[in-house]
C-alpha cells in the first residue's frame, strides 16, 4: 500500500471519527464530507447542518495539504537522472500530507462551550494522525481571535502557495 492510499484511509477514517464526535455534541449528524487527493494537492473537508429540533447548526470548512515542494522529496541524483514524468511519479508516491488550513468555523449558539469542545476534539485526532505539522487560519474578528488563541493559535503571517487564500494570519504547531 503506497502513502497516497494509507494518507486517503488516514483521511476518512478522520472524517468518520469527527461526525461521530461531533454527533454525540451536537446532537445531531453533521454530515461532514471529505473529497480531493494528491492530483488537487489537498483534501476538502465541508459541513453545513442544522438541527431544527435543537435549534444548533454547525458550519465548519478546512482543507489538509500536501508538502508544498513536490521535488524536495527526491535525492539530487533522482532529481538528475530521471525523466521529468518519473521525477513527478516518484515525488507523487512519497509527497506527505503535511499541515491544515482552516476556511470557516461556526457553530449556534455561541458562548455556551459548544465551539470549544468541538475545536478540542479536532485537535485531538489531527493529533492521533501524527502528520500533521500546522494548522493556519485568518479569524473573522476579534472574538474570532480570542477563540482561537486560547487553542495556542500565534500572530504569524504566512502566506500558503497552495491555498486559495494566500494569506493566514494565526498559526498552531501541532505536537
Amino acid at each position: 500500500m503506497g502513502i497516497e492510499d494509507k494518507n486517503l484511509n488516514l483521511i476518512y477514517k478522520l472524517c468518520l471519527q469527527l461526525n461521530e464526535d461531533f454527533n454525540r455534541v451536537l446532537g445531531f449528524n453533521p454530515d461532514l464530507k471529505c473529497s480531493g487527493g494528491i492530483k488537487k494537492n489537498r483534501y476538502y473537508f465541508r459541513c453545513r447542518e442544522c438541527d431544527k429540533v435543537s435549534n444548533r447548526s454547525i458550519e465548519f470548512y478546512f482543507e489538509v495539504y500536501y508538502f508544498q515542494l513536490k521535488y524536495a522529496v527526491l535525492t539530487r541524483e533522482e532529481r538528475d537522472t530521471l525523466t521529468e514524468d518519473e521525477c513527478i511519479t516518484l515525488a507523487n508516491e512519497r509527497r506527505d500530507i503535511e499541515y491544515i488550513c482552516i476556511h470557516s468555523f461556526n457553530v449556534n449558539p455561541i458562548r455556551k462551550g459548544l465551539g470549544t469542545r468541538l475545536m478540542n476534539l479536532f485537535f485531538n485526532r489531527v493529533r492521533e494522525l501524527a502528520k500533521m505539522k500546522r494548522i493556519y487560519l485568518t479569524p473573522a474578528d476579534k472574538d474570532s481571535e480570542r477563540f482561537w488563541n486560547k487553542f495556542g493559535f500565534v500572530d504569524k503571517k504566512t502566506i500558503l502557495p497552495l491555498a486559495d487564500i494566500t494569506l493566514c494570519n494565526l498559526v498552531k504547531i501541532i505536537r
